[in-house]
């Protein structure tokens, strides 16, 4: 069923209805002198000038494109306001227009941001086009709602419409290699200037003239748009067209190249998106601009003196929090290397001269408390202000790092690295980290030694104090690996209740990927009793999935991926990159495959790939230290957060008798074989790094093998029915203490199943309670009631799934999993596994069976850590520890050594 569309902003009819107009005042410079105009004092006040547009190759393209900006030039000099929003109205319908070129339909996006989001993925967007995009999009949306835009302000929108209409032609017109020409500031050519005051209502008629002629074709855009996106065309068609307009695009928007005060006008805007006043044309340390109390503000060219070179320099920014210096700002062109500017912006705070601040705070009677950091621990310089940033204005993207972001630094510690951010400290983020005093952090850390009230396992304890290290170290991601049911999540929560209680965080985020891993840990929080009596969500306030913000209260925020990147990527106004200092990551291997149940943000996450970027994206967006906690490292985990400083795998928890072992897979391809049901040879899967050792923790998470069609085959109703009579006649029963867990293809298939499980139960044991076999997934009504059911109730006692049980969750009664169906990714197929692991005394469990109908086994073989322990499942573990101890000492025996062989 198609997604039903919201309103489309892109038009709304807006009616901009003029302001009673001020007078303007024309100065020189805002005329752009071109030798085939005459300059505006030669222009008689009675005679209209004729002019050529600046947009007269849009004539070209749809009328809806030249139109809107013609009128936006038109008013450029009598209502700026009005420019801003026509631009707007022609970026999204140029926006609009490319949807319907790619074969995106109309529902896929609800307004401007989701559809620049969408075409961002499908075009792979340079950031300058993005940029322009979004600068657009913003001002606009200002100019709507405040009714107010200086001429500078629409001048400068003007030229980013100018140089995203030039893209737009080169990518979807006919000529490429168009050579534009320089954009010319545009001026009134209806009447003198100073007649504006007394021609209001003529202009006012004007605008509603031209809004009614913009409606008109407006109306043809819209059905045209209806026409091409309701035309037949085929994913092949859509992705061919995708690729060709995507290779043009890049070759377009490369052409594109910033100036350093276009460059500064993106770093400008950006400053005050985080809450600074920042304008580098007016707040000028030359042009007489001093920090203020109570002001946060970005002053550019700040005097500074070089001692080394005996000269006068200046700072690009310097960010003042009233009268108090806190970041050196080193601004480069949008092109530059930035990772290594940050040396300047160092520099820059060794040499300020605050002296003009001291002598305002004297005026003002305020004491300035002015800090100083050492350099290097034998160095006799030292900087004045503790934090210090680079950019060129891009935006952060990992395969051009140093080319891209926010560098920053901590000065106040010549041990704390350089790193990017995505966007820029607010002044609270600033305020908050002055506050901590990271000696003072350690040493409370290191003071605290209430082990004995967490309850942990020696080797729960050992990943602490690890993770620990690793902070203390300034290692800013941290892998954990610890295996399915050993009481990750009772780690996690003991190492958060350090972190805080010392101090090392103020808010953690807790990301899941899904609900009910977020529920989970929200009753985790509740449980565990930390301080004795009071529970870890009784000591610290715990935000959980339902609330959007902390508030300044908030310690932890659990919250999915799929909410945070709706929060962060698809916002109007964005998130403080200081909100969490931590991101704590629950079953951080996710990211092959993604549920019913996952609606909020998943919009253009279905692929592996989109979902790993946009998952990397929040957690490349905080300034914060990551820690991922995972049973299953694959190669992608590895690569957002290290390898892991601390291993616990299956094997070893079987062997200190914390998990219980399986049994070999019982394989059913005879049973299957002899009633004609066969499946093509599976392709063998050897992955090795380059040592020639199978490093399972660096494999990729998808293996390449065919899969898809392999499954269709599974849903033939005579291969189920066989199957599910086996199982029931052989190896399961009503009555089992046991629980059973089918994983299945699909909804259709597990609907399927069940109806088949239930006829073979009433067929070998009698007619059996509905409620013995039940189906669980995202589609079903309360999907964590029946979750609580399985877990807590006799019945259901067998559950078929697709994807909803996969991971995280605890019903320590499974004792028998059953696989209809294939995957390619070696971390599903063990973390489907590992939902049988669970030690369970109530039951007696201490085996675990795996019933392979479709040779998944087979096919995973060579890259599964949780290949059983001991091959012969009727043999206990001490009775192997003492074989094994009998062949040692046969080993080093005259027998062993020098006997006769055979």
């Amino acid at each position: 069923m198609a997604k039903k569309r919201k309103k489309s902003s892109a038009f709304n009819n807006i009616t901009i209805k003029p302001k009673i107009y001020k007078k303007v005042e024309v100065k020189k410079e805002d005329v752009v002198e071109n030798s085939s105009l005459p300059s505006m004092s030669k222009i008689p006040s009675f005679e209209p000038v004729v002019w050529r547009s600046n947009f007269d190759f849009l004539k070209n393209h749809d009328a809806i494109f030249f139109k809107l900006i013609s009128v936006a030039e038109e008013f450029y000099r009598i209502d700026p306001n009005t420019t801003v929003v026509k631009v707007r109205q022609f970026a999204e319908a140029m926006a609009k227009d490319i949807a319907s070129k790619l074969g995106i339909a109309s529902y896929e996006y609800s307004n401007q941001n989701d559809l620049i989001r969408i075409l961002s993925y499908r075009l792979k967007l340079d950031y300058v086009i993005k940029e322009l995009f979004h600068t657009i999009r913003k001002r606009g949306n200002e100019a709507v709602h405040e009714y107010e835009t200086t001429l500078q302000s629409a001048m400068v929108i003007l030229r980013k419409a100018h140089q995203l209409a030039i893209w737009y032609h080169r990518t979807f017109g006919e000529n490429e290699h168009y050579q534009e020409r320089a954009f010319v500031t545009p001026y009134d050519t209806k009447s003198k200037l100073e007649d504006i005051e007394t021609q209001k209502e003529t202009y006012h008629k004007l605008l509603e003239d031209k809004n009614s002629e913009l409606h008109a074709i407006r109306e043809k855009f819209e059905t045209k748009l209806k026409q091409l996106s309701s035309a037949p065309s085929s994913k092949e068609e859509d992705k061919k067209l995708q690729e060709y307009y995507r290779a043009k695009s890049k070759r377009t928007a490369s052409k594109i190249k910033l100036t350093e005060e276009e460059t500064r006008e993106i770093i400008d805007a950006k400053l005050r998106d985080a809450g600074w006043e920042a304008d580098s044309k007016t707040l000028d340390y030359r042009k007489g601009t001093r920090p203020e109390v109570g002001r946060n503000m970005a002053i550019a060219e700040w005097a500074c003196y070089n001692p080394h070179t005996k000269s006068n320099t200046r700072a690009d920014y310097v960010l003042f929090i009233g009268l108090k210096a806190v970041g050196v700002v080193e601004a480069k062109k949008f092109d530059n290397d930035v990772a290594d500017d940050i040396r300047q912006a160092q520099e820059y705070s060794r040499d300020i001269d605050l002296s003009t601040v001291v002598e305002i705070a004297k005026r003002e009677e305020v004491i300035l408390e002015l800090k100083e950091w050492m350099i290097a621990d034998d160095s006799k310089e030292s900087y004045a202000v503790p934090f210090a940033f680079a950019t060129n204005g891009r935006e952060f993207q990992h395969q051009f790092k140093t080319k891209s972001g926010i560098w920053f630094r901590d000065l106040r510690n010549s041990r704390n690295k350089a790193r990017p951010l995505l966007a820029w400290h607010t002044p609270e983020d600033l305020e908050a980290l002055l506050l901590k005093d990271r000696d003072e952090v350690v040493k409370k850390l290191h003071a605290d030694e209430q082990w004995a009230s967490l309850g942990l396992r020696e080797y729960q304890k050992e990943a602490v104090v690890k993770v620990e290290e690793a902070i203390v170290s300034e290692q800013r991601a941290i892998l954990l690996a610890m295996a399915t049911g050993t009481g990750k999540t009772r780690t996690i929560i003991a190492l958060m209740y350090r972190l805080l209680k010392a101090g090392v965080f103020k808010r953690i985020l807790f990301l899941v990927d899904r609900s009910s891993l977020g529920t989970q840990a929200q009753d985790a929080f509740a449980e565990m009793r930390p301080e004795g009596n009071f529970s870890f969500s009784e000591i610290y306030d715990v935000k959980e999935l339902t609330d959007k913000e902390p508030d300044s209260k908030t310690r932890v925020h659990v919250a999915t991926v799929q909410a945070m990147v709706k929060r962060v990527i698809d916002v109007e106004e964005s998130i403080p990159v200081g909100r969490y200092d931590c991101i704590v990551v629950d079953e951080a291997h996710r990211g092959y495959t993604l549920d019913a149940t996952m609606t909020e943000g998943e919009m253009e996450l279905r692929s592996l790939n989109d979902y790993v970027s946009s998952y990397r994206r929040v957690l490349d967006y905080f300034d914060a230290v990551r820690i991922g906690l995972t049973a299953t490292p694959a190669k992608h985990t590895s690569e957002i957060f290290g390898r892991p400083i601390f291993t616990y795998s299956y094997r070893e928890a079987v062997l200190d008798g914390y998990l219980v072992d399986s049994e070999p897979p019982y394989n059913f391809e005879t049973a299957l074989s002899k009633n004609g049901i066969s499946f093509e040879k599976e392709s063998e899967i050897e992955v090795v790094n380059v040592l020639g050792e199978v490093r399972t923790e660096l494999l990729k998470d998808e293996l390449d093998f065919e899969v898809e069609q392999f499954n269709k085959s599974v849903l033939n109703e005579n291969f189920n029915r066989i199957i599910c009579e086996e199982l029931a006649e052989n190896y399961l029963s009503p009555m089992d203490e046991g629980k059973t867990l089918i994983f299945c293809v699909s909804d259709i298939h597990a609907d399927l199943v069940v109806g088949e499980m239930q006829k073979a139960f009433d067929k070998i044991y009698g007619e059996q309670e509905n409620d013995l076999v039940m189906k669980i997934t995202g589609s079903i009504r309360d999907p964590q009631e029946a979750i609580r059911k399985y877990k807590n109730e006799r019945l259901p006692n067998v559950v078929v799934t697709v994807d909803l049980l996969t991971t995280g969750v605890d019903v320590p009664t499974i004792s028998n999993i059953v696989f209809l169906r294939r995957v390619r990714s070696r971390i599903l197929y063990e973390q489907m596994k590992g939902r049988a692991t669970r030690l369970c005394p109530e039951i007696d469990k201490d085996v675990f069976c795996i019933f392979d109908a479709v040779g998944l086994h087979k096919v995973l073989e060579k890259v599964d850590t949780m290949k059983p322990v001991v091959q012969r499942v009727d043999v206990s573990i001490e009775q192997l520890i003492e074989e094994l101890n009998e062949d040692i000492s046969y080993a080093s025996s005259g027998d062993a050594l020098g006997g006769d062989s055979e």
